[in-house]
């Protein structure tokens, strides 16, 4: 199954109401939470070439 873009948003939640009690700090884990991200999201869109994503603990995307 493959989402558009504003189907996807239409399910992901308002990041500005989110909350979290763990520390702002970058470990191992961290950067493999990443990893797994970027590697889900490059495996969603392996059929489009309109995409970047750029992350540094912060996830960027970016679709045209």
């Amino acid at each position: 199954m493959v989402l558009t873009a504003q189907e996807l948003e239409a399910i992901m939640p308002d990041a500005t109401q989110l909350e979290s009690d763990e520390p702002e700090m970058e470990s191992s884990q961290h950067y493999t939470q990443l990893m797994l991200l970027v590697i889900c999201l490059e495996w969603l869109w392996r059929d489009r070439n309109d995409y970047f994503i750029g992350a540094n603990l912060t996830i960027y995307t970016m679709s045209g």
